[in-house]
């Protein structure tokens, strides 16, 4: 088929099965490699990413950046996902969608297009989810297809005419990994330099000097030597001197100097992916104080994850593809499960009660909310009967008679004078102050 043509997919046909998909290039590289990958990427009149995604593999295996990415990773799948409708309550038709293990496998991989810069999945038809993933190399953003050969021919298929597959990312993002695979080139080939170097001097240099007319007894003692282990081994003439510079080995022998330029490398992976270094590598390079305070950088790095992966789920395409296998998005959306920080919470009940103190009411409703606990249905009538109950056991102070509350219109009891806020209230919102402070203040110590 010529150059540019567009093939036309039939309803049975399955994508990936038509493309000629090759092996990774497992070559060493070194940072010329990745100069000209880039290169090739970038160019304006055929931009090709082949080479630079098989860097992009070659990075993947940094296990220090494979840490930290996961920390990214696991923010998405271990938090709960939701779909809410108008009103904000939780619709259970798409409960089996969650416990899925391809939705999950989809969660996980939606995070690669931020490594990668593309995603793109053909979803199977069928009566339960599941997809196949489109091989990166074969998708050509700024062509809109997806390409039979990875490289060499545009043939291929027009994806914005597919309702089943779903192609996510923007034709000029490179992907965080671009930044990232120098660092990790760097960092396997000072590895590489190091296990030579321990290779070479780590074990001593056996010296064996003979007399220059004596042969026999040269080689009887390079076999005696080579027999005695693999170490370096050096023969020369009692006539003759050698001398070997050693400063440059002496500087490095002990690791420090690759063990400073690793940590460098590891330190640069960490700041791009989670903003800091302190939740990384703390013990080696800082306080937890400080690596407390970074954590708060992290969290912005970590929702603004959370965001972007809740906007491709709420796309109207994949929200239509959903309803080919049964499932309604009509009348609602996904959102992630708000999770309380009691931390932030104990700030803010501070707040909270000094706000009382001086006598500036608050909503019930407002407490219920901020504190994530569900407010009876007969509240009223519970205040009332908590207020009744106080007053019963006070007598007036005038009369000696049990007191019952002032009622005011339609039933409600009365508002105290100066403060805004019902006797009733004031008392509940004690109650509810101090079970507040039995939960977050820490326990005694023995």
């Amino acid at each position: 088929m010529a150059k540019g043509v567009y093939k036309k997919k039939t309803d049975s046909m399955i994508i990936v099965n038509d493309l000629r998909i090759q092996t990774v290039d497992r070559t060493s590289k070194d940072i010329g490699d990745f100069i000209n990958s880039l290169k090739t990427a970038e160019s304006f009149t055929s931009p090709n990413r082949v080479q630079l995604y098989d860097l992009y593999k070659y990075a993947e295996l940094d296990p220090f950046f494979s840490g930290v990415w996961q920390k990214r990773v696991a923010n998405i799948l271990n938090k709960k996902l939701m779909f809410v409708g108008k009103e904000g309550k939780e619709i259970d038709s798409l409960a089996p969608l969650f416990k899925n293990k391809r939705f999950r496998d989809l969660l996980e991989d939606l995070m690669i297009t931020i490594l990668y810069g593309r995603s793109g999945y053909e979803f199977i038809p069928g009566p339960s989810f599941d997809f196949n993933k489109i091989p990166r190399k074969h998708l050509k953003l700024e062509k809109k297809k997806i390409t039979i050969f990875q490289a060499g021919s545009d043939e291929g298929f027009a994806y914005e005419e597919l309702p089943n597959v779903w192609v996510l990312g923007d034709p000029d993002d490179l992907g965080i990994l671009h930044k990232i695979a120098p660092y990790s080139i760097y960092k396997r080939n000072c590895l590489g330099d190091y296990s030579q170097f321990i290779e070479i001097f780590g074990i001593p240099m056996r010296v064996i000097k003979y007399d220059a007319n004596d042969q026999k007894t040269k080689q009887e003692l390079l076999t005696m030597a080579e027999s005695a282990g693999s170490a370096l081994i050096m023969s020369i003439p009692k006539q003759a001197e050698i001398e070997i510079k050693n400063e440059g080995v002496n500087s490095s022998a002990n690791g420090d100097l690759q063990s400073k330029f690793i940590d460098l490398l590891n330190k640069e992976i960490a700041i791009y992916v989670l903003g800091n270094v302190e939740t990384s590598m703390s013990g080696r390079t800082g306080s937890l104080a400080k690596a407390k305070v970074q954590g708060e950088g992290q969290a912005e790095i970590l929702q603004m994850d959370l965001e972007t992966v809740l906007l491709w789920l709420n796309s109207e395409q994949f929200l239509s593809i959903l309803k080919t296998y049964g499932y309604s998005t009509d009348q609602g959306e996904f959102k992630w499960e708000e999770e309380v920080d009691n931390a932030w919470l104990k700030d803010e009940k501070a707040i909270d009660d000094w706000l009382i103190s001086k006598g500036f009411p608050l909503e019930e409703d407002y407490i219920y909310e901020k504190y994530g606990r569900p407010k009876p249905k007969d509240f009223d009538a519970r205040v009332q009967k908590m207020e009744e109950e106080k007053l019963a056991r006070v007598p007036d102070p005038k009369t000696g008679q049990k007191q019952t509350p002032k009622r005011g219109e339609a039933g409600k009891p009365k508002k105290m004078p100066g403060t805004g806020a019902t006797g009733e209230m004031r008392s509940l919102w004690s109650r509810l102050r101090h079970a507040l402070a039995d939960f977050f203040d820490p326990a005694p110590k023995d």
